[in-house]
């Protein structure tokens, strides 16, 4: 009876230290598992905040560039001169956001003066322009 008693204790002691063995390898796998999804997740937070920025820079490389469009339509078009005119723009709520605004004015046969504004993005981690371009008449001509 001791015997039977004495194996009897020795296998459920095996046994639970099979399972106690098999929890630790099924905390591993799961650890694991997190890990992997959290490293995606934190990807896409980083791919996220990347596009974030760049919709930024782009939305204020369309203000300057409407700007400056808007005023070449206010002035008198045959005041405007053939020609390509290059300057840098520092956004003034940003120092370090600069932008290249190129302008085309280009004269028609009719006196009217095509502008194209182009304004890239001179941060080197942002690439990319935006370009706006009016056809104006000259005034009295309609």
């Amino acid at each position: 009876m001791q015997l039977q008693a004495l194996l009897t204790k020795l296998l459920s002691d095996t046994k639970a230290k099979e399972a106690d063995g098999f929890f630790l390898v099924e905390c591993i796998v799961v650890i694991g598992l997190f890990a992997i999804i959290a490293l995606g997740f934190a990807s896409s937070m980083q791919f996220g905040l990347k596009m974030r920025l760049r919709a930024n820079h782009r939305a204020i490389a369309a203000e300057i560039a409407s700007d400056l469009l808007e005023e070449k339509t206010m002035a008198d078009p045959a005041s405007l001169v053939a020609g390509t005119t290059i300057d840098t723009y520092t956004w003034p709520n940003n120092t370090k956001m600069k932008f290249r605004r190129t302008q085309v004015v280009t004269v028609g046969s009719d006196g009217s003066r095509a502008v194209t504004v182009t304004v890239t993005d001179l941060n080197s981690k942002i690439k990319g322009s935006v370009q706006l371009s009016n056809t104006l008449v000259p005034w009295g001509s309609q």
